[in-house]
């Protein structure tokens, strides 16, 4: 082989391989892998840079399990962002019913209302470290951040890359804190798929246990239906409810109890003056 023929090979492999690291993003520009954080630079939650419209985020949803959040820089500097542990994704026919969600006490509601595609939730993995994950976005560039999810109002279509959804707040949608950590668990990769989709049905869309198993997969050809969940999955998502009901419950106390001693020093400080 020549020199001229094995420099152009060499090419050729560093395009191929600098093409599989960058995709095109839905509006056509260039997408690039998550970044790592720059250690100089603050970091920012990622909410408050979309409120004050600092990044444009867009969840692509693949399916109703997995997606990427593609988070546009539009602040002209580079920034480090923190992921939320976990979000909830809104399918924008729904936008404006969702809206209306803020001054409900439960989750859920108005489901059906609307043509959209279901709601969902999830987060990217944070790879064992407190908090969700913390990367950088140069300006101007579009950033890919996979994320595993799972749908939150049954009987509502099934997501799917066609659909343009945009990210909020799990509070923006439900109250329930157990519906924040069971979402939470499921984006450390520590749960499986079908089971967090059996819990978060049971939680955000109140279907109980019995509804969840009696659920089938339509099959053509007078072929038999299949459920939708084995009892082994449905039995390890009654645990991960359960489990995840108790773990913000014990987070409340804990925080009334922070509270509580917060109040006392405060008066002992004011008696003492």
């Amino acid at each position: 082989m020549t020199i001229t023929r094995v420099l152009s090979f060499r090419m050729l492999s560093v395009g191929l391989v600098l093409a599989a690291l960058t995709t095109v993003s839905e509006a056509g520009k260039p997408t690039i892998p998550a970044q790592k954080a720059v250690e100089s630079l603050p970091v920012v939650p990622l909410f408050e840079m979309i409120e004050a419209k600092q990044v444009d985020v867009k969840l692509v949803q693949k399916d109703e399990a997995v997606g990427n959040l593609l988070v546009e820089n539009k602040s002209g500097k580079t920034i480090n962002l923190q992921m939320p542990e976990a979000f909830v994704g809104v399918h924008v026919l729904n936008q404006g019913l969702f809206d209306n969600f803020d001054n409900q006490s439960n989750q859920g509601q108005g489901s059906g209302q609307s043509q959209g595609g279901q709601t969902t939730g999830g987060g990217a993995s944070s790879s064992g470290q407190s908090g969700g994950p913390v990367f950088s976005v140069p300006p101007g560039k579009i950033v890919r951040i996979p994320v595993k999810t799972v749908c939150l109002e049954h009987g509502r279509p099934t997501p799917a890359s066609r659909m343009e959804y945009r990210v909020f707040p799990i509070e923006r949608f439900s109250k329930d804190p157990a519906l924040f950590e069971l979402l939470a668990k499921m984006a450390s990769g520590k749960t499986p798929q079908k089971v967090a989709q059996a819990a978060a049905w049971h939680l955000a869309s109140g279907k109980s246990w019995k509804q969840l198993a009696a659920m089938k997969f339509r099959r053509l050809g007078g072929q038999p239906d299949i459920p939708e969940f084995t009892q082994n999955q449905l039995a390890s998502a009654r645990k991960l409810a359960e489990k995840s009901q108790m773990l913000a419950e014990r987070k409340s106390k804990s925080k009334d109890s922070s509270t509580v001693a917060e109040t006392v020093v405060a008066r002992r400080e004011v008696s003492a003056r």
